[in-house]
């Protein structure tokens, strides 16, 4: 019996040759690609790790610390530490103070309390809140135990000011004074009207019982007044805006991200 057995030829030098370079034509481009795909997810979270950075430093400083000039001054150490940046940032604080109007104090306040246009809000005893220029004289509330808070939304309405279902006012005032103290209490004041609102916190320390936070739900803002001591009434001094500027560089990359905020505050004389 014959039995053929059939030879088979393989590639040429030739066609292994042309059959990388067809391949390198499709995997080079797809591999550029891969790369930059990578880098540009690298680049983006640098960018959200730079700006978390710089709003965690400017939600942090105290009425103190946004008083001071400072050009392009670095952060502690202990900065690093305590608000766990990385040291592949570098991070610098500007703060420039821009000096406004002359303000006789409290005498201003006063006069705005004699004349009816000022509406205020002593939480200086836990479990009530006491009012001036109101329809009611005091509100009481549950008192809550540390670190809980009992939190009470006050609404500035056209019609006036609401808390609940009671009416503390039927007038749209446009100045509101908060007083701290004892109470622990977390007061959250609602701009629900057109126009602005100044609101003049006294004796309210960070990190105190007495916290005050402002929301606009209208075309309405608040101006802050936060720095002011009642026990300085006789001290004239100025309305100041600390404009603050917290820039994080990563290193490796150089890029930069710079966080802009705006803080008014009282500078006593």
């Amino acid at each position: 019996m014959n039995s053929h057995i059939g030879c088979r030829k393989g590639f040429t030098l030739v066609e292994v040759l042309i059959a990388i370079a067809v391949l390198g034509v499709f995997v080079v481009p797809i591999t550029g690609m891969f790369i930059s795909s990578v880098k540009g997810g690298e680049t983006s979270g640098t960018a959200i790790e730079g700006y978390a950075i710089a709003n965690r430093i400017i939600e942090a400083m105290s009425d103190e610390e946004i008083a001071v000039p400072r050009v392009n001054e670095p952060i502690l150490e202990s900065e690093y530490v305590l608000y766990n940046i990385s040291k592949a940032f570098e991070v610098k604080r500007t703060v420039e103070i821009i000096e406004g109007d002359v303000m006789e104090s409290f005498g201003d306040l006063q006069k705005l309390e004699a004349d009816g246009l000022l509406f205020t809000i002593d939480a200086g005893t836990d479990g009530v809140l006491v009012f001036t220029n109101a329809l009611v004289d005091q509100l009481n509330y549950p008192v809550s135990i540390p670190p809980d808070k009992t939190e009470i939304v006050i609404e500035f309405k056209p019609e006036g000011i609401i808390t609940g279902s009671t009416t503390l006012a039927d007038v749209d005032f446009r100045h509101i004074r908060v007083i701290g103290g004892q109470g622990n209490v977390k007061l959250i004041l609602q701009n629900k009207a057109a126009n602005d609102k100044t609101v003049y916190i006294t004796d309210v320390e960070q990190g105190g019982p007495v916290s005050v936070e402002m929301s606009a739900e209208s075309p309405g803002v608040w101006t802050i007044y936060n720095n002011m001591v009642g026990g300085e009434d006789n001290r004239t001094g100025s309305v100041a805006t600390s404009d603050i500027t917290i820039s994080v560089r990563h290193i490796a990359t150089n890029k930069e991200y710079k966080v802009n905020s705006k803080r008014v505050f009282y500078r006593y004389r």
